[in-house]
């Protein structure tokens, strides 16, 4: 069985995220970033619950002021 999914682009900072969605679990893919397919995951507890565009925003902003500029992944 297939398991849904649903996705959506968002521009941040002027950084272009692709957001894929699968009960409850976030999977943040950095499109314009410096390694290609770097991102990060996010799972909420609550398989059924929605994350708000502002959260996703937030959380995005988070990884890149953490990640490093010349890689795009966490030390």
């Amino acid at each position: 069985m297939t398991t849904p999914t649903a996705s959506l682009t968002l521009t941040v900072d002027g950084e272009v995220w692709e957001v894929a969605r699968s009960h409850g679990r976030y999977d943040f893919t950095w499109l314009s970033g410096p390694t290609p397919g770097s991102g990060f995951s996010s799972t909420l507890s609550n398989g059924h619950a929605e994350l708000p565009l502002d959260a996703m925003r937030k959380s995005i902003r988070n990884f890149m002021t953490t990640a490093d500029p010349e890689t795009g992944v966490l030390d």
